[in-house]
């Protein structure tokens, strides 16, 4: 009978069909590109000087041509130099293939994201530790945004968001937090074409007690960042919980939903799931380690390496001022 008709699709149900559609937009060589990514067989590509300065002056076309009334046009009045530097600008040609147009959007996202979360005085100046607040390091400390000591088997850095341990003031505190981190990310890769792969990790105690809050800004701080996703990979115990991944699928573009896969099962089978994009059981495994204490150790030691490095870096810069000698105007000896 009509038992059934008026019944709602469920959750998962409604996630894959949203990342069939970001399949269906693309070509098959751009879903083969996707695919590779995803699975870890993508090569390096070579970037020779003659190629990358013709992709630089294209991505500066599109930067005049997008940016009136922009954050980034804004920056560059402040500082061009800043907004211009070379490898800055090639992290943004490399999370787009090498497409101008996309890395100059990107871009404009960038310094969107950038002004709405530290302001127009930090706009022009990579961003510190001593740029954050204690509720923003809060947020870094409690390790819901995990950088793995762990790589796939293609060499890519793993980040892992765990929604159990998220504890936040305000989403501004946790978005502040998840920026320098994943800057940190960015400016450490040891080959930046590789990229890097997201595990949302919705299982047991690091099950999410803050439904989807912040599950939009947090995928559009993703998308904005100088990096490629290479891919997206959510983990939940239950169906229901797959509305989260509805809300982040939603705001994805096509290539990035080409990327993302929905799991569901325990932690075994999640392990051995993960294991077969080649992102290794011993970076989830790693996780449940005396669970919080190691997490919280995890993260106070990497903090704490982050300020030896920043203030090391703060004295060379100091050091290597340009002492005035007895030919300058100022000299008083």
């Amino acid at each position: 009978g009509a038992k059934g008709v008026n019944q709602q699709p469920k959750p998962n149900d409604e996630v894959d069909e949203l990342l069939v559609q970001g399949m269906n937009r693309l070509t098959f060589d751009e879903l083969q590109k996707e695919q590779d990514d995803l699975h870890g067989v993508a090569d390096d590509a070579a970037e020779r000087a003659p190629r990358m300065n013709r992709l630089l002056a294209g991505l500066d076309d599109h930067l005049k041509e997008m940016k009136a009334g922009t954050a980034y046009e804004c920056a560059e009045s402040i500082n061009k130099e800043y907004v211009s530097e070379r490898d800055f600008r090639l992290r943004f040609l490399r999370a787009n293939r090498y497409d101008p147009q996309a890395s100059a959007d990107r871009m404009i996202r960038f310094f969107a994201t950038k002004l709405s979360l530290f302001g127009i005085h930090k706009l022009v100046k990579d961003i510190s530790l001593s740029d954050l607040d204690e509720d923003d390091v809060e947020c870094l400390l409690n390790g819901s945004t995990f950088l793995s000591d762990y790589k796939d088997r293609a060499g890519r850095c793993i980040i892992f968001h765990l929604p159990g341990l998220r504890r936040y003031k305000t989403l501004e505190n946790e978005l502040r937090a998840r920026y320098y981190l994943y800057m940190h990310v960015c400016k450490t890769l040891d080959s930046p074409n590789r990229g890097i792969v997201v595990v949302v990790y919705q299982v047991g105690h690091f099950k999410g007690t803050l439904g989807g809050a912040g599950t939009k800004e947090t995928t559009l701080l993703l998308q904005a960042m100088p990096w490629r996703i290479v891919g997206s990979h959510m983990c939940f115990e239950h169906s229901p919980s797959a509305m989260l991944a509805k809300a982040a699928a939603v705001v994805a573009p096509a290539k990035t939903r080409a990327k993302m896969r929905v799991h569901r099962g325990t932690d075994m089978e999640l392990q051995y799931t993960l294991g077969s994009y080649g992102i290794p059981r011993r970076s989830v495994q790693q996780l449940f380690l005396n669970q919080q204490d190691f997490i919280f150790d995890h993260q106070l030691s990497w903090y704490h390496d982050c300020m030896e490095k920043e203030t090391a870096s703060q004295q060379f810069r100091i050091n290597n001022l340009i002492a005035p000698n007895e030919n300058d105007v100022l000299y008083l000896g």
